[in-house]
């Protein structure tokens, strides 16, 4: 507003004569100079000074920029740190969960052990390189699910392992002339030498009933066979027994 009244009064000294106005007009002129750069300096110190709050508000928002990258990188290992440890906590609680299940087999399997007893009876038998069947059985008690003693194949298979106390006993009717009889037992189809049963009549007339048994102790491991084979039962045998019993089990 003074700058307007300033160059109103520029205007009527021009309409004065030359020579009263050209002092005052100078004296005019230079103090709106003055007044018009007083206020281009407060105007360019007003845009410095709000340039410089600008820029250093740009700085803080950096600044806060990369506070929140690292907060949020800092966030983003938090979170796979809890992942992984909820994975593991949840691998330990399968772990425990296994552990209980086993401790509780444990448990059941002391209460309750296994055993096993059968005796298979076969009336009289003529074959010759053959296992002996059985027509009945005479006794069976288990409290496991798996093997026994089949009767139509004659082959008995381990249902749990440890050791088995194993007897067997014939009669052969031996008439002269007959071939020798020879009676073993079999672990998985192979020959168990020392369990050799032989009856023989060498007379030249007649015949004798020989009464013969065996029994052994030995480990079977689950789904081990046994079975009693006769090499030469031509001459005839009659009432066989085959029994099988879980003497000691095996610690699992």
């Amino acid at each position: 507003m003074d700058t307007l009244i300033k160059i109103g009064m520029v205007v009527g000294m021009i309409m004065m004569t030359k020579g009263e106005a050209s002092e005052d007009l100078e004296n005019v002129v230079k103090e709106i100079r003055l007044e018009m750069n007083q206020r281009f300096a407060l105007n360019e110190e007003k845009t410095q000074r709000e340039l410089l709050e600008l820029r250093f508000e740009n700085i803080q928002l950096k600044e806060d920029l990369i506070i929140t990258k690292k907060d949020l990188a800092n966030t983003k290992d938090n979170l796979e740190n809890t992942n992984e440890d909820l994975a593991n906590a949840m691998e330990e609680l399968t772990n425990t969960k296994e552990d209980l299940i086993d401790t509780k087999l444990d448990v059941s399997f002391l209460k309750e052990p296994p055993f096993f007893h059968a005796c298979g009876y076969q009336y009289s038998a003529n074959s010759t390189g053959q296992t002996i069947p059985y027509s009945h059985l005479l006794y069976y008690s288990t409290n496991t699910e798996e093997g026994g003693l089949d009767t139509h194949t004659g082959i008995f298979t381990s249902p749990f392992p440890g050791s088995y106390t194993i007897t067997w006993s014939l009669i052969a009717s031996d008439h002269a002339g007959d071939k020798e009889v020879w009676v073993y037992l079999r672990k998985n189809e192979q020959e168990i030498e020392e369990s050799r049963l032989a009856s023989y009549y060498g007379g030249s007339s007649g015949w004798v009933h020989n009464l013969g048994g065996r029994g052994l102790v030995m480990h079977l491991d689950r789904g081990d066979t046994l079975d009693l084979y006769c090499e030469d039962c031509s001459a005839e045998i009659y009432r066989t027994t085959f029994c099988v019993s879980l003497s000691t089990y095996d610690n699992q």
